[in-house]
Formats: structure tokens, sequence, C-alpha cells
């Protein structure tokens, strides 16, 4: 209440990725992805983000990958963000990403010729950006920032099939920030998050 916010936002991408190994240590990850992101009110050209990515892989030893990247977020409040760690997988049922900004640590908990299952922990830099239109109906841009603490659990089949995860979290940190307004930065409570996703 006494927020001007939209009770709904909305985003929809499109991506085009290229992963390609180069010799036989390095891989390399690009990607481009340009998006809507608004209430579907404030149409103009303040919804259209291109976002995307690029990384480099390097596998020190057979276990130990060294990543280093960056993550073009097309963002009013973070633009550019570097991105890389280490990726350790010290036996088959185990794989710590430590990688920033989305560290994970996966333990495989079953196995099936079908499919295997991981239950995972991971931390995350959430949040993103929207064209909304204000309750006087003038076009502003509102980012909305938090971070989150994440337990999860992932179904990976062994060839081709549907993935899907289900996860749930703490959120904190929560900022709400307006651009092109006067409207003043608001901090909603911490909360918590559940989330499902599927994919071929």
């Amino acid at each position: 209440p006494g927020v001007d916010l939209p009770g709904e936002l909305y985003e929809g991408y499109l991506q085009a990725r290229w992963m390609r190994k180069v010799g036989s240590r390095l891989g390399v990850d690009l990607a481009v992805s340009p998006g809507w992101y608004s209430d579907f009110h404030n149409d103009s050209s303040q919804a259209l983000r291109i976002t995307g990515h690029g990384f480099g892989a390097w596998e020190a030893r057979d276990d130990l990958r060294v990543v280093a990247g960056l993550i073009y977020l097309d963002r009013y409040d973070v633009n550019m963000l570097p991105a890389g760690g280490l990726v350790w997988t010290p036996a088959d049922d185990k794989r710590f990403e430590m990688i920033f900004p989305r560290p994970r640590l996966a333990w495989r908990i079953a196995e099936r010729p079908r499919d295997a299952h991981w239950a995972y922990l991971a931390a995350e830099f959430g949040g993103n950006q929207w064209a909304m239109q204000s309750a006087a109906g003038a076009d502003e841009v509102v980012v909305i920032r938090d971070y989150r603490l994440l337990a999860g659990w992932e179904r990976r089949p062994a060839g081709l099939g549907i993935s899907w995860k289900l996860e749930t979290g703490f959120v904190f940190g929560r900022t709400v920030q307006y651009y092109d307004s006067v409207t003043p930065l608001f901090h909603p409570s911490d909360t918590f998050l559940v989330r499902a996703s599927a994919w071929y």
C-alpha cells in the first residue's frame, strides 16, 4: 500500500547462444538476448533491453575449471557485472560451482538409467529492470534488486528429454528504485520464494 508499482511486471526474451571448445582445454560461451520488459502499459523503447554474456572456461585439471567473463545486464543500476570463479567436480556425484554471481553446490542424490536427481544449495543476485507506467500515467523505469539463498532439487535426463527443477529460498536486501521519477527508494521486507522450471 502506498507504493506506486504495478501488481504485475512481465518479461520475455529470445537468446542466441554459441558454445565451442577452442583447443583441448579452453571453452567459450557467448550469448545475446534481446527482450521486452514492461507492465504492458509503458510500451516505449525503455522496455526493450539487450542482455548477454561472454565466458571462457579453462580446464586446469580433469576435475577443475577456471571460469572468467562478463555479464551485460543493460540495467540502470548495474550495466555490466564481472563474473568468474572455479568449477570443481571432486567426484561424479558432486559439483561445486564457486562462481560469482551465482555460486552453487550440488550433490547427486539418485541415478537411474533414464535420469539423475540432484540436490543443491545456491546463492543469487536477483531482480531486474522494467518499463512501467505510474498511477499518474507517466512512463518510468523501475529496478527491483535483491539477494537470494536457495535450496533446490533438479532432474537431469540421461539423454534428450525434459529437465525440471524446484527450488525455494530466502530473499533479502530488497530495493525498489525508480528512474525518470522523483519517487523515493523503497525497501520491501525480507520474504521467501518458490520457483519451478522445466525445459527440453
